[in-house]
């Protein structure tokens, strides 16, 4: 009995435990608990007319209704309290305050008034009404919605509404109560090849279907797509428009992220396509087969799912075996951009057939075929690589593609892009993404940008990085800077280059200003006027000296020396040159040059600065200076014009070689040879041209009477730096160097010699000299030094420069000896001194460190001196 009895308790156990937890809780909470059997719960007898109940339910069995009316919230599965033929609950139900029904399948009338979460009903014959809430499910008849009733979520064939709709899938759009905005769902049926869908489903419903988001119960849809003939069905890719069929379309995936693809339970010629329902703007949503050309995230086609063979759409076909895609017919831009296709992978071949027209793209291979057109070639120039174009990073887009005219392509290199096609791009150029921090990235409109520069050729190609950047200032022979290479930036008709500390700035057609910006110094005699190389005849563009020193050079041009708007702490010099035109403006510092003129052409005052003076020919005029002709300004042409006659002004010791229109023989009346250093340099033969060093006075040439300069004063003697010297100070005694004077305090050179002498009239009475004191570290026990005797010499050198020294005479009663340990007889007295530490022996004071070294007690010395302070006694050693 007992085997029995426990063989009995397992299978009931057993059993509990195959119940889902709602299930058990159901059962466990008291009573009969509910089970169904063959549509009706059991206890209603073989005609299911005999009234039956249980904890939390009852049936009435004349009514046939079922009628849940737990006393606290409680979930019913139905699914696990059924059984028999088909597993369908066929009697009617009520559904109670607190009984949510979560599953099972429904054929009868069913009032609501708590609520349902799942479960299928598919009465035709019976209503269905919803006093409370429902949250999912499936209803495949009317059902009507009371005033107090909620649907979040479900399914529904038909719906009478008086309450509340905020969520689900209807066959149409409900009316009446409150109903939530929505949108019609349409599924297209389509070729593919030789396969045709023959239907689609939404949650199991034929043709479109109204769907109503809700945020707080997701409204899932199930789309079942059946294929004819019956065969493997091919799991495409689906396309989603919005509106009318003229709106952007966009991927299923892309509007619904949760999208998934499943053949778990279809049929052999079915698939499922399941997502949760977004939000959107319009009325209508219309899912199609995928037939337009979209370029997935990685530059490939996208076609069905697991195919590596061939596919088509409208007017393109794809072959995945040899990465070809051919466009047939329409428009295609690959640019990325705004609605166009992204790019394509490098590894894509293209070919565009008559009937297509590529606006927009850049390509690693150049795309073939009759309708390909004509591209241009952008090259990224040096040793960098393109790693992305149009946003696309994948594969090896090496250093050259080949692009469309027309549209933007932004491209992206392993390195700073500074400039495309020479034209110098600023920090802040448009031309730069606006995140861009690195300059590696640039979105270039081909056609727009070969277009907007007038020096640029509209045929050509693009070069990123073209130019040479840093490049150092070099003059060509013709006296203007060589800018082949040189970066630059347009600006109304207005060009400039830019190089190491220089730019300049000129028209397409003129010679331009020279701007000299790097802080070197510039000798213009050579053709790299930086490390003097190259020989140069003169400068014939304009100079604009905003941070430099000009050196020297022949200048056939205006020459500005600064401008106010300039850094003052920045140098702006002239130290020599030839000025044919003098100054044009002056802002800093000359100390030397030729120039012609003293007063500006701008602002017509002087212009010159410092100390110039002027060189005249007395009945003549100079005609050249330095092998250089004069050059004016000339109003009505606005351009520098030669002159007759130089107005020479110049600065003391200045190189001159000045050619007269009349002999020359003497300057300020002193003969050519005998002053200034001056010569003929072509010879006695010759004397229309004379070379000499400017003096610190105007200059006559041919003068009458001779002028000699104001004499210089003579320079003053710089006073010799003091020696180094250190303070000593003696007392008790006198010190000597240098066979000086007796002192006894003043500044010693460090490097002397001095001689101590103690005074014998300073020892007292009943005393003798004992030792020196010294406060100096440097004299403490250095040998040369002898501290116990009268007359001590400190050796040159021995003291530091800036120290103060202290040496003092020590004394001891006359009736003690002296001995090598002088702690044997003598009383010990510490003293804190300022800043020295010394010891006060029979009341006299003798250095710290000198107690230290000479007589500190050795380790066998028993006797323990306790330090105090000066004045106070310590009882005698004994």
């Amino acid at each position: 009995m007992k085997k029995r009895l426990l063989s009995l308790l397992v299978a009931l156990c057993m059993a509990v435990t195959l119940l889902p937890v709602s299930a058990i809780t159901a059962w466990a909470e008291g009573g009969d608990q509910l089970r169904i059997v063959d549509g009706y719960p059991v206890g209603s007898g073989d005609n299911h007319d005999r009234d039956c109940s249980g904890e939390g339910w009852s049936y009435n069995g004349s009514t046939q209704t079922l009628d849940l009316h737990p006393d606290s919230p409680t979930e019913y599965d139905f699914f696990s309290i059924i059984s028999g033929y088909g597993n369908v609950t066929k009697c009617k139900l009520t559904i109670g305050g607190n009984a949510t029904i979560v599953r099972g399948n429904f054929d009868n009338a069913v009032i609501n008034n708590g609520k349902i979460s799942g479960g299928y009903f598919f009465s035709s014959s019976s209503s269905i009404i919803n006093h409370g809430s429902i949250t999912g499910g499936k209803f495949l008849h009317a059902i009507s919605n009371e005033s107090s009733g909620t649907i979040e979520n479900g399914t529904f064939i038909s719906v009478t509404n008086n309450g509340t709709i905020n969520g689900g899938i209807f066959r149409k759009k409900p009316e009446g109560g409150h109903v939530a905005k929505g949108y019609t769902l349409n599924v297209n049926l389509q070729n593919t090849g030789i396969y045709k869908i023959s239907r689609a489903t939404i949650n199991g419903l034929n043709g479109g279907c109204y769907i109503i988001p809700n945020s707080d119960h997701d409204t899932s849809v199930t789309i079942e797509y059946t294929f004819s003939p019956i065969s493997q069905p091919i799991l495409f890719p689906i396309d989603v428009t919005f509106g009318d069929t003229n709106g952007t379309p966009c991927l299923l995936k892309d509007w619904a992220p949760s999208a998934s693809y499943s053949t778990d339970h279809a049929p052999s010629d079915s698939f499922f396509v399941t997502f949760t329902a977004p939000s959107t703007g319009t009325d209508t949503v219309t899912l199609s087969m995928l037939t337009r050309l979209v370029i997935d995230e990685n530059g490939y086609p996208v076609g069905p799912m697991g195919s590596n063979k061939k596919y088509s759409g409208n007017g393109w076909n794809f072959d995945a075996s040899n990465n070809t895609l051919t466009l047939e017919s329409g428009n295609y831009d690959f640019s990325g951009s705004g609605t166009a296709l992204r790019p394509l992978n490098p590894d894509v071949n293209l070919v565009v057939e008559s009937g297509a027209t590529l606006t927009g793209g850049a390509f690693k291979n150049e795309p073939t075929g009759e309708g390909a057109g004509t591209f241009r070639t952008v090259t990224l120039n040096g040793t960098g690589s393109i790693t992305a174009v149009n946003g696309l990073a994948s594969g090896d887009w090496g250093n050259e593609l080949y692009a469309v005219k027309t549209g933007n392509n932004t491209i992206t290199a392993s390195e700073p892009i500074l400039d495309i096609n020479r034209i110098l791009l600023e920090n802040d150029d448009p031309i730069y993404p606006p995140d861009s921090s690195n300059k590696k990235t640039v979105c270039i409109n081909i056609q727009q940008f070969l277009n907007s520069v007038s020096a640029l050729d509209p045929e050509a190609n693009i070069i990123l990085n073209q130019a040479s950047h840093g490049l150092p200032l070099i003059m060509a022979s013709n006296g203007t800077p060589i800018i082949v290479n040189a970066p630059f930036e347009a600006d109304g008709g207005y060009y400039t280059y830019y190089g190491d500390g220089w730019h300049i700035q000129r028209s397409s057609e003129g010679i331009g200003t020279l701007y000299l910006t790097g802080g070197k110094t510039y000798n213009f005699r050579y053709t790299d006027p930086v490390n003097k190389t190259g020989q140069l005849d003169a400068v014939i563009c304009g100079i604009s000296n905003d941070y430099g020193i000009i050196e020297d050079g022949i200048f056939n041009t205006t020459v500005t020396n600064g401008w106010p708007e300039d850094d003052p702490a920045k140098t702006r010099k002239i130290e020599g040159g030839t000025f044919a035109a003098g100054l044009l403006y002056n802002d800093g510092t000359i100390t030397g040059g030729a120039f012609n003129g003293k007063d500006s052409i701008l602002t017509q005052g002087t212009v010159l600065s410092g100390n110039y003076r002027s060189v005249t020919v007395n009945g003549g005029a100079i005609v050249k200076v330095n092998d250089t002709l004069p050059l004016i300004y000339d109003k009505t042409a606005d351009a520098l014009i030669p002159s007759s006659a130089w107005d020479l002004y110049s600065y003391a010791g200045t190189v001159l070689t000045v050619k007269s229109n009349v002999d020359i023989t003497n300057i300020n009346g002193q003969e050519i040879g005998n002053a200034f250093s001056s010569i003929y340099p072509n010879g006695e033969t010759d004397k229309t041209v004379v070379c000499f060093v400017m003096p610190d006075s105007d200059v006559e040439l041919n003068s009458t009477k001779i002028v000699v300069p104001d004499p210089k004063p003579e320079p003053k003697p710089e006073p010799e730096p003091e020696a180094p010297t250190y303070t000593l100070t003696v007392k008790g005694g006198t010190f000597t160097y240098n066979g000086g004077e007796a002192m006894t305090s003043a500044n010693v050179p460090v490097d002397a010699e001095v001689k101590v002498t103690l005074n014998q009239s300073a020892v007292p009475e009943g005393m003798v000299f004992d030792l020196w004191a010294m406060d100096e570290a440097s004299l403490l026990g250095n040998p040369a030094v002898t501290y116990n005797e009268e007359s001590f010499t400190i050796p040159a050198g021995s003291v530091a420069k800036g120290s103060t020294v202290t040496v003092e005479a020590q004394y001891r009663d006359a009736t003690i000896e002296s001995e090598p340990s002088i702690l044997g007889t003598a009383a010990i007295i510490g003293v804190a001194g300022a800043g020295t530490a010394v010891i006060v022996w029979q009341g006299y004071r003798i250095g710290m460190e000198l107690y230290e070294k000479y007589f500190q007690p050795t380790p066998e010395e028993t006797v323990v001196v306790e330090p105090t302070l000066e004045g106070q006694m310590t009882d005698p050693i004994s």
